[in-house]
């Protein structure tokens, strides 16, 4: 199983989540869940590429939905491999920010400096719904897809695309938001 967190079992017990029901409704039956909240369908593309060279499934079930259509405050955050190398650096770079941070004298340092105006407090800055764009875009969707596609066939596996409806307690926000 590949998918989001639907198919990861998020918000539930684990032994809840569909690919665990699957397990356990058959005494024959086998499932590793490769899921992971937040996935989208670009990086069930990267898991299906490593995953085929280390298991070989019987079958393939991929579900991926909302994290692909949820829409990203700046155009350069669409998934892709140069925003997932943007994400491990800027997280390499928060990790020694962390250690630092952790020095009182930084800190101290940090508070001065922002007192008398060298650092600004961060700033949010609005969004215009109109210039959002989705975090996988309609061809990029089909693109990834595709591809997972494409490498099932290649080892000839079956590929089973599973389509949930959205999780609520994800949309909760854009609910109250449109009415």
């Amino acid at each position: 199983f590949i998918g989001d967190s639907n198919t990861f079992g998020k918000d539930g017990p684990i032994e809840k989540a569909f690919p665990s029901l699957v397990d356990s409704a058959s005494a024959n039956t086998v499932t590793i869940n490769l899921s992971a909240p937040g996935y989208s369908s670009y990086q069930g593309k990267v898991v299906v590429q490593r995953a085929l060279s280390k298991f070989c499934p019987d079958v393939i079930v991929a579900s991926f939905n909302f994290n692909d259509r949820r829409y990203v405050l700046q155009g350069n955050d669409v998934d892709g491999a140069e925003m997932f190398h943007r994400t491990y650096e800027q997280a390499e770079w928060q990790r020694r920010v962390e250690m630092l941070d952790r020095s009182y004298i930084v800190r101290l340092v940090r508070s001065a400096l922002r007192h008398v105006g060298f650092i600004e407090n961060d700033v949010v800055q609005p969004a215009r719904v109109n210039e959002l764009s989705p975090r996988v875009g309609p061809e990029a969707y089909r693109k990834n897809l595709g591809e997972i596609a494409e490498m099932a066939r290649a080892d000839g596996i079956p590929l089973v695309f599973l389509l949930l409806r959205d999780n609520p307690q994800q949309t909760q926000y854009l609910n109250d938001g449109i009415a």
